[in-house]
């Protein structure tokens, strides 16, 4: 890539060279004339057609991002277009850090030295490595001006600079593509060619009018995607794995991931990255991490780990965000078993509880968990430690917790994902699957169905109650991972299979 910008660079200066060369000859010619003869003249006029003949070849065949065209009356006209560069995807064992800094530096000389414009602006595909869906477009401005974007009817407008890095992204895959750049009355429309950009599934959506616009945001098992409110898959992210996603303030997420080339189940730090797949901080986590992730008002995070090798997904932590050291820690194993001794021993495996899914309720100065096997939801007071309230079946207890056991007509048989919505109230995901079945079990529930459902708490009368739930008329069943969301518009979405969903 440097090489390349480099050569456009000295192909450009020895043009210049040549034709200030030609320049200064012609002067030449013109203040000896009446000095020479005849014969010196006409051999000077014939060395100078030779010279000019040769900076046009030069000028005509030099490989940089000019394109010569004609009109219509036959005159030549110079139209420049932009220069393209693709990044390859990372391999094993390539250190993405050192890569996308190599970005970042190249990104930086190309403003600095002020050569690209709109019209001929430097485009990068998948310029983090990354994110194969996703582009680039630099270029300088001669005065502050804003710009903005459209891509398949994904638009943003940007504040004004002189300095712009215009991102790209919402190209469908396995097909050509088109974003329009506007900056003030000047704008120019780019071409991305995506047809080699293939995945083996696609995403079927049912009621696209309840979807706002958008990107929707999605994990699975083998990876991080983004989808349009028609489905289209619109965006792909390798190196974040599996998990919740969270959504920033500043239009970043978080998410877990391990090394490109580990072999390990579960993951082993946090990642916070934006779309283009730029990596802004990374937390390692010296236990394997899994579930959930919830950033606090302070900016610390919250997330679902393991305090050993006979522990699975039954600590809560909270992570200083500018420091990376664990602030404190929940072990659901101690604080359960202070209420009901060795209850977790009962199990005789180390994924008793598996807590699933986190939210903190900032009016409780709770921690509100999904523990996946039990069936149940509990709210964990922040300071004290303690069990407030377990929204679940008594059954998947025992007699010792009877007066945390919140008082309903609606029990969860199994709570996959939580969110806390606008009204304070809990959403949830129920797949109808008690997670002490094994998957042999399955043909046990082929005429079941699955719900999402809003769930409104009563903490001063211990008591909780089913404000809406939506199954398809009894027609959706999904009996692994999925969830249930509220969006920006108020509506809903139900995603079956999906470790994860945010959307933007």
């Amino acid at each position: 890539m440097n090489d390349n910008l480099n050569n456009n660079v000295n192909n450009t200066n020895q043009v210049n060279e040549n034709v200030n060369a030609s320049n200064n000859a012609s002067v030449n010619v013109i203040n000896n004339d009446k000095k020479k003869n005849n014969k010196l003249l006409f051999i000077i006029i014939g060395a100078l057609i030779v010279i000019i003949g040769v900076v046009l070849a030069l000028v005509l065949t030099k490989k940089d991002n000019t394109e010569y065209i004609e009109k219509e009356e036959g005159e030549p006209v110079v139209e420049l277009t932009p220069f393209f560069t693709s990044n390859e995807a990372l391999a094993l064992g390539d250190d993405i850090y050192s890569k996308q800094g190599e970005t970042d530096r190249i990104i930086s000389s190309a403003l600095k030295d002020g050569k690209y414009s709109l019209k001929s602006a430097l485009v990068i595909q998948n310029p983090y490595y990354t994110s194969e869906l996703t582009a680039v477009i630099v270029f300088n401005t001669a005065d502050k001006v804003a710009c903005s974007i459209d891509v398949n009817g994904y638009s943003k407008t940007f504040d004004a600079a002189k300095e712009h890095i215009i991102p790209v992204y919402g190209l469908h895959a396995g097909k050509k593509n088109s974003a329009k750049v506007k900056c003030g009355k000047e704008e120019k429309v780019f071409e991305f060619d995506n047809t080699k950009v293939a995945y083996n599934f696609k995403y079927e959506v049912l009621e696209s009018k309840t979807l706002d616009n958008g990107i929707y945001i999605i994990t699975d098992f083998t990876g991080m995607y983004g989808i349009d409110k028609a489905g289209n898959i619109v965006w792909s992210n390798t190196e974040a794995r599996r998990g919740h996603i969270e959504l920033l303030d500043n239009g970043h997420f978080l998410t877990f991931a391990n090394n490109i080339n580990s072999t390990s189940l579960g993951y082993e730090y946090i990642i916070e990255f934006d779309l283009l797949g730029k990596v802004y901080n990374r937390y390692d986590i010296h236990s394997s991490v899994f579930g959930d992730t919830h950033v606090l008002e302070n900016g610390n995070i919250l997330f679902i780990t393991s305090s050993g090798p006979d522990s699975s997904n039954d600590v809560i932590a909270e992570l200083d965000y500018k420091t990376g050291k664990i602030e404190k820690t929940w072990n659901l194993k101690e604080i359960i078993n202070k209420i009901s001794p060795n209850f977790s021993g009962k199990f005789n495996t180390d994924h008793w509880i598996e807590a699933d899914s986190l939210e903190f309720d900032t009016k409780e100065d709770a921690i509100i968990v999904s523990l996946n096997k039990r069936n149940s939801i509990i709210s964990l007071d922040y300071k004290k430690s303690n069990i407030n309230w377990i929204f679940g079946d008594i059954k998947n207890w025992d007699n010792n917790f009877k007066n945390l056991i919140l008082k309903t007509n609606f029990v969860p048989s199994s709570s996959i994902d939580i969110q806390l919505n606008k009204d304070g109230n809990i959403v949830m995901f129920d797949n109808k699957f008690p997670n002490e079945l094994v998957d042999d079990d399955c043909y046990k529930y082929v005429d079941s169905y699955s719900s999402g459902n809003v769930v409104k708490i009563d903490a001063d009368n211990m008591s909780a109650s089913l404000v809406s739930s939506f199954d398809d008329n009894k027609g959706f069943f999904s009996y692994a991972v999925s969830n249930y969301r509220q969006l920006k518009n108020n509506n809903y979405l139900l995603l079956s299979a999906p470790a994860g969903f945010n959307s933007l």
